[in-house]
């Protein structure tokens, strides 16, 4: 998903393994960016702004998480944990 970051972004964690092995484990926050949401058949591609997010996450060659997340857009926000199955 394209994303363009207006305000900063942070990750503290911990990152192990060659690049080609690269396990990172933290916390990521990102303030101010606009992210891209893809076409579907009934909705054309469109821009969307948010003002943060805020998850824990853990990132593997095979493995994504995020945890206790926030994404926030005006007054609205959606909590999320993010788990493939």
């Amino acid at each position: 998903m394209p994303f363009a970051v207006h305000g900063w972004a942070g990750l503290t964690g911990n990152a192990s393994g060659k690049l080609s092995t690269l396990s990172v484990s933290g916390n990521l926050e990102v303030y101010d960016f606009d992210t891209v949401l893809p076409a579907t058949e009934r909705v054309a591609a469109r821009a969307v702004h948010w003002d943060a997010l805020s998850t824990a996450i853990q990132y593997s060659s095979n493995h994504f998480t995020a945890h206790n997340g926030s994404l926030i857009h005006g007054h609205t926000t959606a909590r999320f944990d993010a788990v493939p199955r």
